[in-house]
């Protein structure tokens, strides 16, 4: 190499290593020409001794270029410095110290030092790093040969999380992976998707990857068992050795099922070291609501009914003492704050407990771990257990024989509200809770002294349809609390996995191969258990205050609401049952592979062919009896229910297998140019016999430019350049659906004389009409990736762009003549392009003692139509050809709320309006908002007249182009100095439409507002005039300025951009401090490693875009909120 071209080098790099000091010491505070003096060698504060020295020398890499930054420290001190720009140190150390020297990348050495006081060290690049393996499916790889988009993640870095499933420890941590909840109710799991996977939505397809556990792919069950997702998040950390995400091609190993992407874990099989570790980690959270939304308070609800009522004026109120509150009424109100969900909700506790051992010798290795975890409920009704445990080996039992033998499995246990009356929705709970107007109480005393729970009648007194549900009035959480009506969900899982695996390697000629062959047997159990009952809800005649709508004694009969004669009773039937299901799967999958792998010089050459079979087994039975014994009498079983056995109690079994071949070939040259074939061949008999098998091939190329001898870019130490193809197939489709089929039905025989009771009984009915060519769809994926190293690997980059064509994707079509006389069955025939650009950015190094790292993972992604069934004529908005999937929100532009009869007058006259929102002119009121008229009829020819005088749903507009945010980021932060250690992670996303959370801006008829409170934004509701009560009282006055539309005109419930607020969010996801306390301290008391954290979750967001941030965009709106959690943790190892 020319002197010229390596002084250019050094020069490069030394102005590089100088703007990187200057920029830290001024991010950290530390004064520049002190960590100049620093890194140029001036010594560093150390401990007085008796006998000292000077030190002074170079550190060079391989090549011979200096190591700028390298730590100098001598053992067993906090004494140090760096290396400067030349890689140059001088240090005064204790005269008996050794120093130690490391870099991040390099083998870490320990060096004596001579009488003469000179070092001069070279450091070799640290080869664990180089031959660092990858699990691929079925095998590992080196990290350095990969040629897929594939990324991994440490479980040792989510061993701090609080959270009670695994998926919501990943959010964040993976450009490309998607995790949504599992952060809010006890053991709801996250979901998880990979790069926007699409689905056509018919029965049997999905979204989800496919979870691969110690090699064995996890099962959906039917019906209500263990789903793939929960045996993946019902793992505990401490037990994972290795998490890989595949999200190209490289998931073709995995045949239909991987067309959604892989994540593959492999569990710890214990050490070889000799020496048995003892670990223990454990954990004590604190649970508690991000932020509550913010609702009317009772005067405020009581101001908003009024000018609800009086939104067309005080004339068109009917009767104004009973329909309105009256001015004693909400005089009384201000002083009221019957805060249901205050009273229900509380912050709760969570525990995490983990013990494991391992170890092993030069044949052997061992581990065992056991897990305890609870997380008890904000509302007193929900709970949630789970123990994990698994006991594997691995060992040599003859000279080139080896077995591995692990059980494992989990029994969790969740107890939820059980709320018939609210139509059984999980979160119907937590929304009546929130919505019942805070003038209204949960109970009264009677005349003897006891607590009677209210049913929640609003203004009206009388049950009414809320948000759909007829007896949402009725439902009251403390007394479904009070008579115990719990839904509880039992799961337990096991697992049995062995293998035994011969290796070659003492015949020359075939050194390299290895047999394998493994049977794993999975049983899952889950059991439901629901008891619902009866109770009493009561209302009163006549209630209290001059307009009768208040729950106070002034203005009721004798000041006495309580009085047997005003009380009336309501029996409240909240299910009224018991209910017990039990479903079982049993599954195994045996697996028989046989791998090479071997170097013949500068040629790296291994190969994989396996066949597997899978077959699962389910069996479902229920039993529903009706009338349960009230209060301790009822345990759930159903010899204390005294009804008959509901018919809805079924029995029900399925069986179904497939078969697999596999195969794969890796080819690397020189460490430089890569290559791999895979193929894999799956039949499924959701098709026909003649479309059981699907083959899907994929192939990948990588080259390492960076190893080439002409590769002279000093400032990149590594550039890698790979791309990938494979076709993968799903059958997303509900089995048999190519023949037809029949289903019983009761009392549809033939009918004999008039009555329709006179039939027969039992009928049999025609299903869907069978679709005998349905096959494989296909997935043509496409990757192009490129990975570079720069600054001394300190700074890492990656990119991957990726296209997914999907062809033949089965659907069901519509327009299916009648004459047909049954539905369509699923047919191959749509095409749907996703695509999109992820981007991985890295910084990784020290000063000093403090080492730092930044990653930031960046996404975007988008699909389009290719083919789908078009119209004939398509409107404005719908799916075009070669057009977006995702269209984007449409809405109306809104121009402003009429707020006198002059701007409606104005506005008919200047936009010849004839009609508006299915109002005529004369209809139109203040107090609505105003739409422009944008377009009229559509021609013909698809293409639409000009404005037309008539606003309607041809004149929406598009508010946005995507619905959803297509851009996404997390930035993950990590620091750690002498001990101390601190990481956070940071996550947004934009680019799409968002409007006021969970639709609360939606319009509420009068029913529906009679029992259901709002935001504290509705205070501020258009009024048109001061509107009085029955004694001429003003009860709520004119607001003409005000900033929402009156909610009584549906019309102003219809999406517009009025409603629309910016679709960023960027949030706090978690922060963890941890102190690791020095091994002197430990050694004394037996102890090789103790570490203490405190993290906390979901802190906080960074832009709330909400009015009032009357909710938080992390928690949302009439939904259990994701939890702000805070950990105390500690990490032991003997």
């Amino acid at each position: 190499m020319k002197k010229e071209e390596i002084f250019s080098r050094k020069t490069q790099s030394r102005y590089l290593s100088a703007a990187k000091i200057i920029c830290l010491s001024f991010l950290f505070s530390i004064p520049v020409t002190q960590a100049f003096a620093e890194s140029i060698g001036e010594t560093a504060a150390m401990n007085v001794v008796q006998q000292q020295k000077s030190v002074k020398g170079t550190v060079v890499d391989t090549t011979g270029e200096p190591v700028i930054g390298a730590n100098i420290k001598a053992q067993g001190t906090d004494t140090g410095t760096i290396t400067d720009l030349d890689g140059n140190f001088s240090l005064v150390i204790p005269a008996s110290a050794k120093l130690e020297v490391s870099f991040i990348g390099y083998v870490t050495q320990v060096v004596s030092v001579p009488a003469n006081g000179i070092v001069n060290v070279t450091l070799a690049e640290d080869s664990k790093l180089l031959d660092e393996v990858v699990v691929v499916g079925y095998g590992t790889q080196k990290k350095a040969h990969l040629t897929g988009s594939i990324s991994t993640v440490n479980p040792n870095d989510l061993k701090e999380m609080p959270y009670s499933n695994m998926g919501a420890m990943l959010a964040g941590t993976v450009a490309g992976l998607n995790v949504s909840g599992g952060d809010g109710r006890p053991g709801v799991g996250a979901t998880m998707t990979i790069r926007d996977p699409f689905s056509t939505g018919v029965s049997g397809s999905t979204t989800a990857p496919i979870y691969v556990i110690d090699g064995v792919i996890q099962s959906d069950n039917p019906r209500n068992g263990i789903s793939a997702s929960e045996a993946f998040n019902n793992l505990d950390p401490n037990e994972i050795e290795s998490i890989s995400i595949l999200k190209d091609a490289a998931a073709a190993v995995y045949g239909a099922r991987g067309a959604q992407g892989a994540i593959i874990v492999t569990t710890k099989k214990g050490s070889k070291d000799g020496k048995p570790r003892i670990s223990y980690t454990g954990s004590v959270t604190m649970n508690d609501e991000i932020s509550r939304p913010k609702m009317l308070d009772a005067y405020q609800y009581g101001q908003f009914w009024n000018g609800f009522k009086g939104a067309d004026g005080n004339d068109a109120i009917g009767n104004r003492k009973k329909d309105l509150f009256q001015l004693d009424e909400l005089e009384a109100m201000k002083s009221m704050n019957y805060d249901w969900l205050d009273k229900a909700w509380s912050a709760a506790y969570s525990t995490k407990h983990n013990v494991n051992i391992s170890g092993g010798g030069n044949n052997s290795s061992y581990f065992g771990s056991i897990s305890y975890q609870s997380q008890e409920g904000n509302l007193s009704m929900l709970d949630y257990d789970r123990w994990n445990y698994r006991v594997g080996m691995s060992t040599t039992v003859a000279k080139h024989l080896k077995v591995n033998l692990s059980i494992s499995g989990n029994y969790g246990d969740r107890k939820t509200t059980f709320n018939k009356i609210g139509g059984e929705k999980d979160d119907n709970d937590y929304l009546a809770l929130l919505t019942t107007p805070r003038y209204v109480p949960w109970s009264v005393e009677n005349d003897k002294g006891e607590d009677i729970w209210l049913l929640r009648y609003g203004p009206k007194n009388t049950n009414s349809s809320v948000l759909g549900n007829s007896n949402y009035l009725r439902y009251n959480y403390f007394a479904v609390e009070d008579l115990g009506n719990q839904k509880q969900t039992k799961t337990q899982d096991m697992t049995i996995n062995g293998s035994l695996e011969y290796d070659f390697d003492w015949l020359e000629t075939l050194k390299g191969l290895k047999l394998r062959f493994s049977y794993a047997k999975s049983i899952g159990n889950t059991e439901g258990r629901q008891l619902g009952s009866k109770y009493n809800g009561y209302y009163f005649t006549t209630r209290g205050g001059s307009g009768n709508h208040l729950y106070i004694d002034e203005g009721a009969p004798s000041n006495n609401l309580t009085l047997p004669s005003n009380m009336k009773t309501q029996s409240v039937d909240n299910g009224n049952r018991v209910l017990r299901d039990f479903d079982r799967t049993d599954n195994y999958q045996v697996n028989f592979q046989a791998s090479y792998a071997r170097d013949f010089g500068k040629h790296s050459v291994s190969a994989m062919f396996a066949m597997e079979k899978r077959e699962m087994n389910y069996e479902f039975s229920r039993i529903l009896k009706e009338g349960p014994l009230n209060g301790d009498l009822a345990n759930g079983e159903t010899n204390t229910a005294t009804g008959s056995v509901s018919s809805s109690s079924q029995t029900a079994r399925s069986e179904s297998g497939d078969l697999s071949y596999i195969g794969r070939v890796n080819y690397a040259y020189d460490g430089r140019y890569l290559f791999e074939f895979l193929i894999r061949s799956d039949a499924s008999t959701k098709f026909s016999p003649d479309n059981y098998w699907g083959v899907f091939p994929s192939v990948s190329v990588g080259w390492i430019v960076s190893e080439e001898k002409w590769y002279k870019l000093d400032w990149m130490d590594y550039l890698k350049v790979r791309a990938s193809f494979g076709i993968l197939g799903q059958d997303n489709t509900a089995a048999w659906l190519w023949r037809q089929r029949y289903t019983y039905q009761a009392n549809y025989g033939a009918i004999f004389g008039t009555s329709p009771s006179n039939n027969l009984g039992w009928a049999l009915k025609t299903e869907a009409a069978p679709n005998y060519d349905a096959h494989w769809d296909k997935d043509y994926k496409f990757n192009l990736g490129i990975d570079m190293k720069f600054l001394k690997n300190r700074l890492s980059v990656g990119i991957d762009a990726y296209l997914d064509k999907r062809t033949d994707m089965l659907v069901v079509r519509s327009g299916v003549p009648v004459t047909v006389g049954a539905k369509s069955a699923a047919e191959n025939f749509d095409a749907v392009d996703n695509y999109g650009v992820e981007l991985s950015l890295g910084w990784r190094d020290h000063v000093s003692d403090f080492n730092y790292s930044v990653q930031l993972n960046g996404q975007w992604r988008d699909a389009r139509y290719r083919k789908k069934d078009w119209p004939a004529i398509s409107t404005y908005k719908d799916v075009y050809r070669n057009g977006p999937v995702d269209m984007g929100q449409w809405g109306y532009d809104c121009l402003g709320m009429f707020r006198n009869q002059a701007e409606i007058d104005k506005f008919v006259e200047d936009y010849n309006i004839t009609q508006y929102m299915g109002y005529k002119p004369d209809q139109i009121k203040p107090g609505m908002l105003i739409y422009r008229d944008v377009r009229g009829e559509q021609n013909p020819d698809g293409s639409y007249k000009d404005a037309d005088g008539i606003v309607d749903d041809k004149d929406m507009v598009r508010l946005s182009r995507r619905k959803s945010n297509p851009y996404g980021m997390s930035l993950i932060l990590g620091g750690s100095w002498k001990g101390i250690s601190l990481n956070a992670n940071i996550s947004s996303s934009w680019g799409g439409y968002s409007t006021y959370a969970g639709g609360s801006y939606i319009f509420m008829n009068e029913n529906s507002l009679d029992g259901a409170n709002l935001p504290i934004y509705w205070k501020d509701m258009f009024v048109p005039e001061d509107v009085v009560d029955d004694g001429g009282n003003v009860v709520v006055k004119q607001n003409l300025s005000a900033k929402y539309p009156n909610m009584k005109y549906s019309m102003n419930n219809e999406a517009s951009n009025f409603w629309q607020i910016s679709s960023f969010r960027m949030y706090l996801r978690n922060v963890s401090l941890g102190y690791t306390l020095p091994k002197e301290w430990l050694s004394k008391v037996g102890i090789s490693s103790c570490k203490i954290n405190v993290t906390g979750t979901n802190l906080f967001s960074f832009f709330n875009p909400y009015p009032e941030s009357y909710t938080d965009p992390l928690t949302g709106y009439g939904t259990f909120p994701a939890l702000r959690s805070w950990t105390v943790g500690l990490n032991l190892s003997f």
